[in-house]
């Protein structure tokens, strides 16, 4: 009776191990947009985001800035790497809903991103254009803190 009662005991607490841990595989296969906000407002306070694109797998999101520039935020687990873009610096392809990204003479490697529809797609590859920025990008406005002072 006693071991009956040891095996029901082991196969309960499997059962909630794999309960939990398929829950958390759910959990972080979310992006958390608002965390990529925040971690792109830490790295560049002086450059608010306008709109945002977000791959289909979350891997990264593309920014549009207020005065035109375009930031790049690539997830690291939990945390995101946030980059600002110089668009000299960045060559690309558009195929529908993907993406080929090279960015010569930086750290992040030549890849392909898919987005949810090819709309998107073809706003990024608007935003890369080297034509797209303002030629004279007005830094006058002084930010603090993420608003116009």
């Amino acid at each position: 009776m006693v071991w009956l009662i040891t095996a029901l005991l082991l196969l309960g607490i499997a059962w909630f191990f794999t309960l939990m841990n398929r829950r958390a595989a759910r959990e972080n296969q979310r992006v958390d947009t608002g965390a990529a906000i925040l971690d792109f407002a830490r790295a560049f306070p002086e450059h608010p985001i306008r709109s945002l694109h977000v791959t289909r797998d979350g891997a990264a999101i593309f920014a549009r800035l207020h005065d035109g520039r375009i930031g790049f935020m690539q997830a690291h687990g939990a945390q995101y790497a946030c980059h600002l873009l110089e668009l000299e610096q960045v060559r690309a392809q558009c195929d529908g809903r993907s993406l080929k990204v090279s960015f010569p003479g930086t750290v992040i490697p030549e890849t392909s991103f898919i987005f949810r529809t090819h709309k998107e797609a073809d706003d990024i590859m608007n935003w890369l254009k080297p034509d797209a920025l303002p030629a004279a990008i007005d830094n006058s406005v002084p930010f603090e803190n993420g608003q116009v002072t």
